[in-house]
């Protein structure tokens, strides 16, 4: 997240305040958790008119800055303090369920093709990983990234929630064929929507997609528990990758 995004989400929690680089640097994380609850009572649509979106904004504004607040450096009296824990994770530790016995696989949907290769050794995204696990297949991968996309929000309905555009002007920059890009590059061109804008809109989009593992679950590749280990699985996937990328090479 660069300074011009939190930038950004300063004054979605601190409207009227003179935010500027010192005053970001000065956060602590009471200062957050005092704007986050009058903002979130100032915005909350059953104490206010405001709508959900603007709601889940201001929620987006403190979990983003709280996330800045603690990723800091700082020092403790014993010495430097590391985000992380040694830990010994290797991608080879996720194994495919062919290796489990048979009496605790649990019979699934038929048909597909599903994956038989080695497991890959970079961060993967919640869909990826279970085809790789060997959990779900392929057909099932692209039937599930259809379906989340169709049910997405829309990134203009979301602007004109937040006020920043109207009706009109969606209608607007949807007929503007000329400019190339996405309807964001395009709010952007015609000068409707700033590149700030543009970036919370989309994040706030991926927030409110529904989330794919749901999918699978509808269709009895997993259920519940066994996805909720899944994604475990994954974020230890993924974090034992960043550990590998963060130790200096010996070169």
């Amino acid at each position: 997240m660069n300074n011009s995004s939190i930038l950004t989400y300063c004054r979605i929690l601190f409207p009227g305040e003179p935010v500027s680089p010192a005053f970001m640097a000065s956060l602590s994380e009471s200062d957050l958790k005092s704007a986050f609850r009058r903002q979130a009572f100032a915005n909350h649509p059953d104490t206010s008119k405001a709508t959900a979106v603007k709601f889940q904004l201001v929620k987006d504004a403190y979990s983003t800055l709280l996330e800045h607040v603690n990723a800091k450096p700082h020092v403790k009296v014993s010495g430097l303090h590391s985000p992380f824990r040694q830990q010994q994770t290797h991608a080879s530790h996720y194994k495919s369920t062919r290796g489990r016995p048979v009496s605790s696989i649990r019979k699934k949907p038929e048909g597909g093709t599903y994956y038989t290769g080695a497991f890959p050794s970079f961060k993967l995204k919640t869909g990826l990983f279970l085809y790789h696990r060997g959990l779900i297949p392929y057909e099932a991968l692209v039937g599930a990234m259809i379906w989340q996309q169709k049910n997405r929000t829309r990134i203009g309905e979301i602007a004109v929630q937040m006020g920043w555009i109207t009706n009109r002007e969606i209608e607007f920059i949807r007929a503007a064929t000329e400019l190339p890009g996405s309807f964001g590059n395009r709010a952007k061109q015609l000068g409707l929507l700033t590149n700030d804008q543009v970036e919370i809109l989309l994040r706030y989009q991926r927030l409110s997609l529904c989330h794919i593992g749901q999918y699978f679950v509808k269709r009895g590749y997993l259920n519940h528990g066994e996805l909720t280990r899944e994604l475990r699985a994954l974020k230890n996937h993924n974090e034992s990758i960043d550990k590998v990328k963060s130790v200096p090479s010996s070169d």
